[in-house]
């Protein structure tokens, strides 16, 4: 049935409402087809990963960027001879998310450099090498980078990578918060303006979320990316990588020794010269009830302290007779309260 566009239906599409909600039945319907989608992938993947033979052209691409077939077969990389693409599968549920790279140049049959799976397809991108964040894992530094060639070349130097694959890095820096990662990241994005700007935008983002985070300066060689670097130079690379692990490291352990320092946390040795020496030994502050003094080693010492009790037990009228005593004895005394007044108190 036609539907007159009346004054409320004109106002509802001005503001974007005209689209009808998703009925539950909708939405496990939609969900069940993205899991089906997402088994295609896996299967796709699989097949590729067969497809990349020592002699495909596949191979023969990625040994012109610097990787060996051990290190191909080691990552699962894959060969789509149809779009002539390397397939770059990564850590998903399922294992079903791939981002393909062209080998030709321009890209084959006029595509993008870069594809992969519509989100509307198998869902939201997950995070590539999420795994590297766990606190299990105890890894030091973790190295966030612009594409998948960048990241599997620095896993391939021996040290933990996420290829950010087109995404921008909120996500990431999110994860790593939610997953406890008490590392360092080295954020290694483009070294242009933009390129700099969202990694100045990352680091403030890491620091409010209170992950450890450092921005590494310009590849060697004059580089852009580490893809590139690893073709060129291997072990420029590793080196290059060997000094941000340390600088990763050194910012790791400052911000550990500012945390200590914020806490007031003591050096175990000398908490134990302490106790022995019983240095910084104070006297208590006695509160006028002798048998509490008693209990509490003499009275009240420098630190807080907090009473609690139901309603009209006497808390007030306690920590009053306390002030009072304190008062008499000489020491300056502040009473706050925010339900007597000070005629109720007196």
């Amino acid at each position: 049935a036609s539907v007159p566009v009346g004054a409320s239906a004109q106002k509802s599409a001005a503001h974007g409402n005209t689209e009808p909600r998703e009925t539950p039945e909708e939405a496990a319907k939609k969900a069940a087809e993205i899991k089906r989608n997402q088994q295609r992938q896996a299967e796709y993947i699989a097949e590729c990963q067969g497809a990349m033979t020592d002699d495909c052209p596949g191979m023969a691409y990625m040994n012109s960027r610097g990787f060996s077939a051990d290190v191909v077969r080691l990552y699962g990389l894959g060969w789509d001879g149809w779009t002539r693409r390397v397939v770059i599968p990564w850590e998903a549920e399922g294992g079903y998310y791939h981002i393909d790279r062209a080998i030709d140049e321009p890209p084959y049959d006029g595509k993008k450099k870069y594809d992969k799976p519509a989100a509307k397809y198998v869902g939201k991108q997950p995070i590539h090498n999420a795994g590297a964040f766990d606190a299990a894992n105890r890894i030091e530094a973790v190295f966030i980078v612009e594409g998948m060639i960048d990241a599997y070349a620095i896993m391939a130097s021996g040290y933990q990578a996420i290829g950010l694959g087109g995404v921008g890095s909120e996500s990431t820096v999110r994860e790593a918060a939610r997953r406890g990662y008490n590392g360092t990241l080295v954020i290694l994005t483009d070294f242009d303006g933009p390129g700099r700007a969202a990694a100045e935008k990352t680091l403030n983002m890491a620091h409010e979320l209170g992950v450890s985070a450092i921005i590494a300066p310009k590849l060697p060689m004059g580089a852009d990316d580490c893809g590139e670097l690893y073709e060129k130079d291997p072990e420029a690379l590793r080196g290059y990588l060997y000094d941000q692990y340390r600088a990763a490291q050194a910012e790791h352990e400052a911000d550990y020794a500012e945390a200590l320092r914020s806490m007031r946390v003591t050096d175990t040795a000398d908490t134990l010269a302490d106790i022995y020496t019983m240095r910084d030994a104070v006297t208590p502050v006695p509160t006028g009830f002798s048998t509490l003094d008693a209990a509490i080693g003499g009275g009240l010492f420098p630190g807080l302290v907090v009473l609690g009790a139901i309603s009209s037990l006497g808390k007030t009228t306690l920590t009053v007779q306390v002030a009072d005593h304190m008062a008499a004895a000489g020491r300056h005394v502040l009473f706050v309260t925010i339900e007597q007044s000070a005629r109720e108190l007196v």
